[in-house]
């Protein structure tokens, strides 16, 4: 006599065909959780199959043990298809520019460092600022072409050229505002001599400070 809670060799639970078929994924689940699912349910019917598949085990403990399994399966797969992922990262956001100071568009007067008195004609278009500058040292040979950003106002400095020598230029930034502007240049190099009798300049650091 075969001993009590032992399965015979050729006794061992075989698949019927019909029921691994009928194992399909059960609601929105992950794909490793949804396998786990669908062992267990394949095993309930397998369990619930008939009298020739509740003889295929010979005591619940065995079943027990097959449904502790398929739940064991399950966790291990839904915990692998989580390892190597990272959460997605939120896009950066692209900072708002600052809209720039209006309304300086005009005639301006003040002082230049290196030279005096200086009077100036400003036009704006939108963050574009240019200015023409008239002194006695220069003329009006300066000119300042530049962007604002807020109050900020960057660009280059201009030296007009003649005949005999070229045209110079260099950085220049300061700040605006309603009534006020006020720009500081770094010393600008002279050009290289196209007339060893003619000589030509640069233009000095300084700082161009005006009102209106």
């Amino acid at each position: 006599m075969r001993p009590r809670g032992v399965l015979a060799a050729a006794s061992q639970p075989q698949w019927p065909a019909t029921w691994a078929a009928s194992a399909q994924p059960v609601g929105p689940f992950p794909d490793a959780f949804s396998t786990g699912l669908e062992i267990h349910f394949a095993l309930l019917r397998w369990r619930r199959g008939g009298q020739k598949g509740r003889q295929l085990m010979t005591t619940t403990t065995n079943e027990s043990r097959l449904v502790a399994l398929a739940h064991i399966v399950s966790l291990v797969l839904l915990l692998g298809s989580g390892c190597g992922k990272t959460a997605p990262t939120e896009p950066a956001l692209m900072p708002t520019p600052t809209p720039p100071v209006e309304g300086l568009a005009g005639d301006w007067s003040g002082t230049m460092s290196s030279c005096g008195p200086i009077t100036a004609s400003v036009a704006q278009n939108g963050s574009t600022v240019s200015i023409a500058f008239t002194s006695s040292c220069y003329g009006t040979r300066l000119k300042f072409v530049g962007a604002l950003s807020g109050s900020a106002l960057s660009g280059r400095m201009t030296k007009d050229g003649s005949p005999l020598c070229q045209s110079v230029a260099g950085p220049s930034s300061g700040t605006a505002a309603s009534s006020h502007l006020q720009l500081a240049t770094e010393r600008i190099l002279a050009p290289a001599q196209s007339n060893p009798f003619v000589p030509c300049t640069g233009l000095p650091s300084n700082t161009i400070d005006l009102t209106r």
